[in-house]
């Protein structure tokens, strides 16, 4: 229900943009037809997803799950509804496949390390979602500037499988097998961001930054050995995103390019509670008991069709 009512407010931004203009909207359809590209993107992610457990000021718990050469694919379209009103829609999938290591760190009732876990990490599903509406400002014949608002998701699910635990840490490890842990991290967020363009005769180049600084996230953390499911909640989550692309005209209708990324969102605490799955027993909620992270870096290429 959420995202609907932002999709609506994104379409209702739309409307009020576009009755903005100068003109009216019949002249500006015949003067600036709509305009529409679609793309295939194919891409290499690296980065992290960071899950903590702190206990007042102390951090007890630290998870590092790495996502490392995972390959995303996706789809975006581009709609120029007047000669300065943008949507945008995109929608990339990760390839289920090893991401890594997972590092599972504990500190109990002291600053020194007292449990260590390593074990595979293997990504089960992801998929991001960002839909945005924008106004383009004309600098030159050549640059514009856009700023706009947007709308983001996030859904991203890791299994630690197999490895082994020391408790204490220099003892002798211990070796486990099958599925020890699944995680699952969600976001929603809204944010506002702008990028600056640089048209030239065959070859487009553009840089854009973005802020989300009204983000929710719900994480559930299955400690399959421990029979325990936590329930994690955050609802100030902060996002930082800056990305690059070169785009290249191949024909009148086709083009193709290249781009990379970065989305950071900081660590931040949120409200936590436990279930035990053999009982069925919930635990109270405790605030500021949890943390999350994550952090990705994007590169890939793309190519696609004017309408």
């Amino acid at each position: 229900m959420r995202l609907k009512r932002l999709i609506y407010k994104l379409i209702l931004l739309v409307l009020l943009i576009t009755a903005s203009q100068n003109h009216g909207w019949a002249k500006k359809e015949s003067e600036y037809p709509v305009k529409i590209e679609t793309s295939l993107n194919s891409s290499l992610v690296y980065g992290s997803l960071g899950e903590y457990v702190y206990s007042g000021s102390r951090t007890v718990s630290r998870l590092d799950w790495d996502m490392q050469g995972i390959v995303f694919t996706g789809f975006s379209i581009n709609a120029e509804i007047s000669k300065s009103c943008i949507i945008h829609a995109e929608f990339n999938y990760g390839i289920s496949d090893d991401a890594g290591r997972i590092r599972d760190y504990d500190w109990e009732n002291s600053d020194s390390l007292t449990n260590y876990s390593n074990h595979r990490c293997i990504l089960e599903k992801a998929f991001t979602f960002k839909a945005s509406a924008g106004y383009r400002l004309s600098l030159s014949d050549s640059i514009t500037l856009t700023p706009d608002l947007f709308i983001s998701a996030f859904d991203i699910k890791l299994t630690a499988l197999d490895g082994y635990y020391q408790y204490p840490p220099d003892s002798a490890p211990i070796d486990l097998y099958g599925t020890v842990i699944s995680y699952r991290q969600r976001y929603l967020i809204q944010g506002i961001g702008i990028t600056a363009a640089l048209s030239l005769k065959k070859i487009k180049v553009s840089a854009e930054l973005a802020y989300g600084f009204c983000g929710k996230c719900r994480a559930v953390d299955s400690h399959h050995l421990r029979d325990t499911d936590f329930y994690d909640s955050f609802d100030s989550v902060k996002m930082f995103s800056a990305r690059a692309a070169a785009q290249f005209s191949l024909t009148e209708h086709h083009f193709a390019g290249l781009f990379t990324g970065l989305i950071s969102m900081p660590e931040t605490k949120g409200d936590e509670y436990h279930i035990d799955t053999s009982s069925g027993a919930r635990s109270n909620t405790l605030q500021d008991s949890a943390g999350v992270k994550l952090k990705l870096y994007q590169t890939g290429i793309y190519a696609g069709l004017k309408i």
